[in-house]
Parts: C-alpha cells; sequence; structure tokens
C-alpha cells in the first residue's frame, strides 16, 4: 500500500491499540498462541478459518501557510484523531479480515497476489482440515495413529488398510469376554480432543443374542447397552480399568450411526460417530482395539464350504431388505457391497466357485467378488446375473473363483451397476456335483453369461445372436471318454445355430449345433451334439449365431455314445445310404454297424462316434456313399 496511506502511517498506533489495549489491558491476553508470534504480518501468522479485524479511522486538520518569498505553501498538522473499529468489509461483512481483504482489492489497494498470499493463512470456514491436510503433505508428514501391535489387537477401522478386521461378532465377543476388564478401545485421529480417544468398559455379560460390533460399528442402540448399566465410558486406559471418571452423557438409537452418537465427558457432543454404512460422522479415520492377548484361543469351529443367507452380512453399504423374502438384501446398486464374515475356503484348491441363490428383474450388470472388508480387496471372482423373469423369482447359478483362495477369510460382494441382484443366500463350493464326467447340469447353473434371461421354471430363453452362456467346471474326462452332448431345448421358429466352446466365447470351438423348429418355445425336446475330442475340466461355453431366438434350453449333459439307438429318433432320418437336406442327420454306416452325424450341406465332413472312423460326403449331401 501507498506509504503517506494514513492505515499505513498509523499502523503502529492500530498494533498498540488492539495488542496492548484492548487485549492484553481490557481482555487480559498476555500470551502468543504456541508456534506464532504474538504479532506480525499475515503470511508470518498460523493457519486460521477466520480473524477479527480492526481498521483506524484517521481524522487530520492541517494549517496551510503560503512561503513569503516564493512559490508554494507550507503545510503543519495541527491536530489528529485517531478511532478505531470494527473493519468495514465487502458485501457488509465486518469485523471480518477477509471480508476486508476483499474490499481492498475492489478498491484497487490490494492486488489479487497478495490476496492470494493472505489466502494461505486465513483459508475461510471448514477448510481447516484440508489445510492441515496440505501443510503436513508440503512437509512430507502424514497423519494417523500408528497401532502398536505388542499392546493392542486390531479389530476394524476405515482407513487403517494394512491392518486385518476382525468381522466376526462372535469371535469379537469371545475376545472381549477373555479379557481380565473387558475394554474396547477407539482411537480417532479426526475426531475432536475429547474423543480422540475413548475406552468402552463393559459391565454386563453379554447376552447370546447382542452384536456388540455391529452396536459399535452403525447401530448405536441402547437395548443391553445402557450407559453406566452395561457400560461405562472413559477417556484414559487407567480410568476404564479402575472404573474412574466415567462420562456423563449418552444418547442413542439412530439406526446407521455407530459409537458414540453423541455421548460426551459432560455433556452432548455432535458428530464424533462413526458409521460403515451412511456418512456424516467426522469419525471417518478410526480404528477399535483390543487389548493384546497372546494367549487367546478361539473355539470357534468354522464349517467348511458355509452357507449364507444374505442377511448375515458383517458389514454392508447401500442395500436393503425386501419384503418377498425375509433372507435376503435388495437395493443392491452400483458401489454397494455387502461384506460376509469368516468363510471358510480350506485348503488351497479345494474351493473352485460360489453358488448363488438369487433374482433380479432387468437385464446387465456385474458382481466383483473380493476379500476383505470393502470395495478394495483382492478380487477372486465376477458374475453377471442374467434376468429371472421378476424379483421375487430366484435361481441358483454357480460360478468359479481363483482357486488359491484358502483359510478363513472376509468376503465382499460388490455391486457395480444398479438394481444388479437381490441375493438370497450363496455357500462356497468345490463343483463336488460336477465331478462326475456324464452329470445332468441345469441351464439355471450357469457361470457367466450375455444377454440371456430365465423363467420361472429355471429355462434359459432369449438366447439370441452372439449371446452366451457359461457353465463353470464341466468334467469331460480323459481322452476319448467324451464326444457328445445330450441337450434338452425348445425352439417355435427355423433357423440360427449354437456354437460350443471352451473356456469362454472367444475359446476353442469344439462342436456346433443347429437347432430344429420343435413346435413352440414350451415344446422340448432332445438332441446330440458331437463334439471334438475334449479332455480333463473346462468351462463349457454356448455361443448364440445368427438369429435371435437360437434356443431355448433346460439342461445339459456329456455324452459318449456308440450305437445309433442313443440317438434322438426324432433326428434320424433313415438306416440306409442316402442322407437329406435336414439340419440334423444320423446315417448308418452298414460295415462297421455304427453311425455317423452328418454335416449340413454346407459342411464337407462329419466324424463318427468311433474315433477312427470317417465318412466323406459331398458338399450336397445327395447320393452318399
Amino acid at each position: 500500500p501507498d506509504e503517506q496511506e494514513t492505515t499505513t502511517r498509523f499502523k503502529a498506533n492500530a498494533l498498540f491499540f488492539v495488542s496492548m489495549y484492548d487485549h492484553m489491558y481490557q481482555r487480559g491476553y498476555v500470551e502468543n498462541i504456541p508456534g506464532s508470534p504474538m504479532c506480525g504480518c499475515v503470511e508470518h501468522m498460523p493457519v486460521v478459518s477466520r480473524s477479527d479485524c480492526t481498521q483506524t479511522n484517521v481524522k487530520e486538520s492541517y494549517t496551510f501557510a503560503k512561503v513569503p518569498d516564493g512559490t508554494g505553501f507550507t503545510t503543519a498538522i495541527d491536530s489528529i484523531d485517531l478511532q478505531f473499529q470494527s473493519c468495514q468489509g465487502a458485501n457488509n461483512r465486518n469485523n471480518d479480515l477477509e471480508a476486508f481483504v476483499q474490499q481492498l482489492v475492489n478498491d484497487g489497494k490490494l492486488s489479487t497476489v497478495e490476496q492470494d498470499i493472505f489466502k494461505t493463512r486465513v483459508v475461510g470456514d471448514n477448510n481447516c482440515p484440508q489445510a492441515i491436510d496440505d501443510l503436513l503433505d508440503v512437509h512430507g508428514f502424514q497423519s494417523g495413529y500408528n497401532i502398536d501391535a505388542t499392546e493392542w489387537t486390531y479389530v476394524v477401522g476405515e482407513q487403517f488398510e494394512d491392518h486385518k478386521a476382525i468381522l466376526d461378532y462372535r469371535l469379537f465377543h469371545e475376545m472381549v469376554e477373555a479379557l481380565e476388564v473387558p475394554i474396547v478401545r477407539r482411537v480417532c485421529p479426526t475426531c475432536v480432543d475429547s474423543h480422540k480417544d475413548i475406552y468402552y468398559r463393559r459391565l454386563t455379560p453379554m447376552p447370546e443374542d447382542f452384536n456388540l460390533l455391529d452396536t459399535l460399528m452403525n447401530n448405536w442402540f441402547n437395548a443391553n447397552n445402557t450407559l453406566n448399566v452395561d457400560f461405562s465410558l472413559h477417556s484414559t486406559f487407567l480410568d476404564a480399568f479402575l472404573g474412574t471418571n466415567g462420562w456423563t452423557f449418552c444418547n442413542y438409537n439412530d439406526p446407521g450411526i455407530g459409537f458414540p452418537r453423541d455421548c460426551g465427558p459432560n455433556g452432548k457432543v455432535n458428530f464424533q460417530w462413526n458409521s460403515y454404512s451412511r456418512g456424516g460422522g467426522d469419525a471417518n479415520h478410526h480404528a477399535f482395539l483390543l487389548p493384546a492377548d497372546p494367549d487367546f484361543q478361539t473355539t470357534i469351529v468354522y464349517a467348511h464350504h458355509p452357507t449364507f443367507f444374505g442377511m448375515d452380512y458383517a458389514v454392508q453399504k447401500g442395500t436393503s431388505t425386501t419384503t418377498t423374502n425375509a433372507n435376503a438384501r435388495a437395493s443392491f446398486d452400483n458401489g454397494d457391497y455387502l461384506t460376509y464374515a469368516s468363510a471358510n475356503f480350506g485348503t488351497a484348491g479345494s474351493t473352485k466357485g460360489i453358488r448363488i441363490n438369487y433374482s433380479k428383474g432387468g437385464n446387465g450388470g456385474m458382481v466383483e467378488v473380493r476379500l476383505g472388508l470393502g470395495t478394495t480387496g483382492r478380487l477372486i471372482g465376477e458374475f453377471r446375473p442374467a434376468k429371472t423373469e421378476s424379483w421375487i423369482n430366484y435361481l441358483t447359478a454357480y460360478f468359479d473363483i481363483e482357486e488359491d483362495v484358502e483359510g478363513i477369510q472376509d468376503i465382499t460382494f460388490v455391486s457395480k451397476s444398479s438394481s444388479v441382484l437381490n441375493l438370497a443366500w450363496f455357500e462356497l463350493s468345490d463343483f463336488s456335483e460336477r465331478s462326475e464326467v456324464y452329470s445332468r447340469i441345469p441351464a439355471s447353473e450357469y457361470s457367466d453369461q450375455s444377454g440371456t434371461q430365465f423363467g420361472t421354471s429355471g429355462n434359459m430363453g432369449y438366447f439370441d445372436d452372439t449371446d452366451y452362456i457359461t457353465y463353470a467346471n464341466v468334467n469331460f474326462g480323459p481322452a476319448g471318454t467324451t464326444d457328445l452332448i445330450l441337450i434338452e431345448y425348445a425352439k417355435g421358429n427355423n433357423g440360427g445355430r449354437v456354437q460350443v466352446r471352451l473356456d469362454g466365447a472367444d475359446g476353442t470351438l469344439v462342436g456346433e449345433f443347429r437347432p430344429n423348429n420343435s413346435g413352440g418355445w414350451g415344446v422340448w425336446k432332445e438332441a446330440n451334439i458331437a463334439l471334438d475330442d475334449v479332455e480333463g475340466i473346462h468351462d463349457l461355453t454356448f455361443l448364440a449365431k445368427g438369429k435371435s431366438g437360437v434356443m431355448n434350453m433346460a439342461w445339459f449333459e456329456l455324452s459318449r455314445d456308440t450305437s445309433p439307438s442313443s440317438a434322438p429318433s426324432s433326428d434320424v432320418v433313415h438306416t440306409g445310404f442316402v442322407c437329406e437336406d435336414r439340419q440334423d442327420q444320423w446315417q448308418i454306416n452298414q460295415s462297421t454297424r455304427s453311425w455317423c452325424f452328418w454335416a449340413r450341406k454346407t459342411e464337407t465332413a462329419s466324424r463318427c462316434a468311433l474315433k477312427d472312423l470317417y465318412i466323406d460326403c459331398p458338399v450336397t449331401c445327395d447320393n452318399c456313399p
């Protein structure tokens, strides 16, 4: 500013008035803020959200005298009247330094560059957390809390991703009750000072149907959980251990709000609660801890390949109940998740997939399956659910997962789209039902699909051009064991074909099927599909080609046939040497009495059921030898 500006010439007076008279003499302020000067330029002051502002009003009286022997005048100040008042800032915001600086910019007395420097120190309301983070980052620091694992056992928290959570409330109860004095600690770096470190001491035994873990995490209710009856709260571990200096205020019963709602040492303290299912609390960086007990051993026996109902979740975000199925979770939209605790995968390789019972009233979407809590754990599988006709029509599908997962793991389903499915139940699986080579597999027990839908009977439909459906872990047996697929299908139109591929829609082509019109979409018939030689365990994919409405499918099974009697009678044309221009044709070879599946006229040959016998046909398939 101009050195002759009155606010500049009298700034020492303003400093004296504010610091010595008004603040020290009138108000008793005698110390500086730790780490900052008693007074100084704004760029040397600590970062604050706002600051009061005092301006100097100056009234000066002058005498002007003409120079006797020359030109010009001499001047003299006769009197000075100084008054101090709250700054008059921009937009009628008074006693606010930020508004006063804006008014100086508006008046052309301060540049925007200088204003930007000012804004690094006076950051505005609600901007202190970001300013603190920026300052720490500039100096290479990171806010947080280091857990001493020799003293404390991590239970669950937010922004403590390097620690494995305990989400099984039964295990948590065992650990609490095994302590000499049952104390749960919460540390919260983002909370106000009174709530950075809180100790919950249990005073009464926990009923069998009481879930303390969910009470702390998401639903701070007073059932079996009343202050100074069932528990006490303390600000230090020693006070909690001795039962002294307990907190005096608690409130409860707001669904989705966890520990400690607005409980405080002497009264209500707002927004210091945590929640794993909704936002709004300031405790978004916290951890629950238990005193370390190296001798603790659980008595829980975890069943191998357990079944979980949708409602058995340990943590959820965004989902809801449904009136049509008491066990299911609904409203499963993009970014929502359901985490289930303590799934026993057994030894590596013993769990190959997941069987899932679900409903879906629309098309599209995907569910990720991850280990651990939340949306960022290790991805072990994906599932693309088909429409099941309606939200109340449930069917069971299979999908495979990575087979190296072992031991007791928390498992999370993460929705990647809106209204992805309703989840009734799921269970881990070793696909033992498919260990037999010639197992019959219902159409509904797919692992992956695109474009298909299922009716109330569990049959697949709406199988159109480029749609596919995949079945996991199908056992073809040793080489030479399987060379056919027996399929039950229905079809109410003509045309289209089905490619049979291994290990996905882009996998190896091993067979092709051109289904006949069966007489209607609800008229079912069986047919055989000839396969190339396949051995071992593979995912098997049916890929629709060439038409909308290629077929409906009820089931399929692998097979190996060596006699013509195994061929569906409706597909047998004759037993002589002349074949007809049909989509499916069977021919008896008189010399070997074995049967062959003839290709359509666009093919040049087809393979017999006996692996060493091939018969060549003319392209038109007339007068075959």
